[in-house]
Order: structure tokens, then sequence, then C-alpha cells
């Protein structure tokens, strides 16, 4: 929401959850977005928006839990006007295929899926300080210790325990991709 209030655009947020999406309808009318940002409860590749309907999408850290990435990033080639831009947040392997990462993990590689659904420009942005950053935040939400009643530092706490012992083995990435 603070990406689309900055850009001036309007947003259009998907997600698989009606909780979220709920969650997310509050936060638009608590952030002076009412009428310029609309939820809807759908899948990464079959979101239900027509094609070539948006000039920007933005997936922060989400695709990497698609079942089929190249399915999402054709997804996104096809809501996306020609020359709209892409851009996907997630984690690459600093070995590809290193089995003590998660299976979504292992063999991640931004750049090569969104080539084969057909995006030009293809760039991968990584700096150390974005892993640093990733890694931090789990350690200082372990630090606080017992959460009491804040379930949202509960839920970081317990995917700081699954994901902290193999953070070190990932870098963290932004991939930048345009539309043809």
């Amino acid at each position: 929401m603070w990406l689309a209030r900055a850009a001036h655009a309007d947003l259009v947020g998907i997600d698989f959850s009606p909780v979220a999406v709920a969650q997310a309808r509050q936060r638009a009318d608590t952030h002076a977005m009412k009428g310029t940002a609309h939820f809807v409860v759908n899948d990464l590749t079959t979101t239900g928006l027509p094609s070539a309907s948006v000039s920007a999408a933005v997936s922060i850290d989400a695709l990497q839990y698609a079942d089929d990435r190249a399915a999402a990033a054709q997804e996104a080639r096809r809501i996306l006007r020609p020359g709209g831009r892409l851009v996907v947040t997630g984690w690459h392997p600093l070995s590809p295929g290193d089995p003590r990462l998660p299976e979504r993990h292992r063999h991640s590689d931004w750049p090569a899926v969104l080539h084969a659904a057909g995006f030009t420009a293809v760039h991968c942005h990584a700096r150390p300080a974005w892993t640093d950053t990733y890694q931090n935040t789990y350690r200082v939400a372990l630090q606080l210790g017992d959460p009491g009643p804040d379930t949202a530092l509960a839920g970081l706490q317990s995917e700081a325990r699954r994901r902290l012992p193999t953070a070190h083995l990932l870098r963290r990435v932004a991939v930048t991709a345009v539309s043809v």
C-alpha cells in the first residue's frame, strides 16, 4: 500500500488467503486508500485479472511459494501491458541444488524463470545488506523472548526458528523484468 500510495497508483492485491484479503481491505481504509486499493482472493497462476490490464506488478516474497513458478511468471506476463515492469523479491541458493535447503529454494533462478516466460531486460540484484537485514530481523525477534499474546511476534519467531538454520545458504535478491 505504501508503494502504491507513493506512486499515485491504483492497487490490486491478490492473495490465496481470505483472512489476508480481509486484513488488507481494513488496512486500505485506514491508509486513505479507499477506492484505489482492491483485494481479491485468487492464485498467483490464475489472478482473474484481464490480459494486459496492469502497467506494473510487484511480488514481495510470494512467487517462490507458487506450486508452478513458470505458470505464475506466465500469468504475470499475461496481465502486464507491453512494456510493463515486474519486480520480484525472493532468495537464490548460494549453491544451487544444496540438499540442506527447503526444496522450493534449492534451484531458485528467477532470471531463468522470467526469461522462459517471455520477459526481457531481466536483471537480478543482490546486496549483502539485504541478506543481513533478513537474518537480523529473525535474530531480534527471537531475542525478544516470550511473545505473550502478540500473535504476530509468535508467528515471526516460529518462522525464524524454521528459517535461520539455513538462511546462511541463501542470498536475498530483487529481480526486475519487462513484459513484451
